[in-house]
């Protein structure tokens, strides 16, 4: 009897393992359409559209979602709430990994304008335990839209909102930049859109985005990304916001990025609050420390500053 309780024993022992096994293996997605009470599951490789809220979980090893708050052909203010849960661990194991991608807005690639009357906002919530490893990443957060078609428009502001806890940032060590937050949004292949008023992303959490040692990861721009001919135009003020004393970014721009024959254009002002008095009474050593090392790196690659990621992933 003794025997076969302790044979009964290791059977369970060796079967609750397996399961957390298996647990702590899979990763994924479970999100909630815009008006609807039911959760689905997202499968890898998929693209979802008019989310109202979605949650990340698990092992994320080699795995490509992208979430859009407006569906493709909505009208409407939309706020889209994503949630990285305390078991995320987000990782690629492969050089140019695959992309995570949410936008407030919409994904949009018809060749018929899109017009969106009212703001558009992306709520990232972090939980603590969550983890964001940049080797191989490629992350990015919107708070607009994909534009690809002529005379794309979106009539109202957009925005990032960072809040909850941090993840924890595992750092890249090639430095590459591989964690990027657009207040705005994604204009390429010849497209145009216009914001008639801001973009804005505000780090109201403390996420420490710059990793280990304020070493490169998160970059923060205010504004949009136009590539490839496009033109993106923004009627407003483009700022970043931090306003939290333990938050942190490898670099922070108040407006947006252009390369490849695009124009972008920012009518209004673009400014970064980082509450300077208070850094400097408080953080000034480190925030010296931090200019200095930045810079330095600037020099070290001869000024020539990379695409990010996810925009040369886009071109190519």
């Amino acid at each position: 009897m003794k025997r076969t309780l302790w044979i009964f024993a290791v059977l369970a022992t060796v079967l609750v393992l397996s399961i957390s096994a298996v647990a702590a293996t899979t990763g994924g997605a479970r999100y909630q359409l815009r008006g609807a009470s039911d959760w689905l599951e997202g499968n890898d490789g998929g693209t979802y559209s008019n989310v109202g809220a979605a949650q990340l979980y698990g092992q994320w090893r080699d795995i490509s979602m992208t979430f859009s708050g407006a569906a493709a052909d909505s009208s409407a203010a939309t706020t889209f709430n994503l949630t990285l849960s305390g078991d995320f661990d987000y990782k690629n194991t492969a050089e140019n990994g695959k992309p995570m991608y949410a936008y407030g807005g919409s994904v949009y690639t018809s060749s018929v304008p899109l017009t969106i009357s009212g703001d558009t906002t992306l709520i990232v919530t972090g939980k603590s335990g969550s983890k964001i490893d940049y080797d191989n990443g490629n992350i990015a957060f919107y708070g607009g839209s994909v534009a690809r078609s002529n005379n794309d428009l979106i009539a109202g502001d957009t925005y990032v909102i960072l809040s909850g806890d941090s993840p924890v940032f595992i750092q890249d060590p090639d430095d590459d930049w591989d964690f990027m937050v657009y207040g705005g949004s994604t204009v390429g292949n010849a497209a145009s859109l216009t914001t008639t008023r801001g973009s804005h992303v505000y780090v109201r959490a403390p996420w420490k985005m710059s990793g280990e040692n304020n070493a490169w990861g998160g970059v923060v721009y205010g504004g949009s990304s136009s590539f490839s001919n496009a033109i993106s135009v923004t009627k407003g003020m483009t700022e970043v916001e931090l306003n939290n004393a333990d938050c942190s970014v490898s670099m922070a721009y108040g407006g947006g990025n252009s390369g490849n024959s695009s124009i972008s254009k920012i009518e209004g002002d673009s400014d970064i609050k980082n509450y300077a008095e208070y850094l400097f009474s408080n953080a000034g050593e480190s925030v010296l420390t931090w200019i200095i090392e930045g810079a330095k790196k600037v020099i070290d690659i001869d000024y020539k500053i990379p695409l990010p990621k996810c925009v040369q992933d886009a071109i190519d």
